[in-house]
């Protein structure tokens, strides 16, 4: 499968490093409600434009990676398990993510009192 082979060796560029990049948001996030009464960060058009681009990094990503990984299989059966298997790890990523998200927003509220 001549696709996959020429994508594996771009998928590095195409998924990886932004997937490391988005590392940043993290603090950037932070410093937007730390500490409660009054954040580093109190801009609401600059959080609101670190929260655009997070959200589109991770569009990108999830495009990236759904357009890559089927074409790594040889036959077209393997490339639906793969996509549906993309499909999953999504919806379950959002779901822990969200859930994960709730606990870290009281730890914070926890530290900055």
């Amino acid at each position: 499968n001549q696709v996959g082979i020429h994508n594996l060796k771009n998928f590095n560029s195409i998924v990886w490093w932004p997937t490391f990049a988005r590392a940043v948001f993290f603090p950037l996030l932070a410093v937007c409600i730390i500490p409660a009464n009054n954040p580093l960060l109190h801009n609401d058009i600059l959080s609101c434009v670190i929260v655009f681009i997070f959200g589109l990094s991770s569009g990108f990503i999830h495009c990236a990676n759904f357009t890559v990984a089927p074409t790594l299989v040889d036959n077209e059966e393997s490339r639906n398990a793969t996509s549906l298997l993309l499909l999953i790890a999504i919806f379950l990523g959002l779901t822990l993510g969200a859930y994960f998200g709730l606990a870290v927003e009281e730890v914070i509220w926890m530290i900055a009192e």
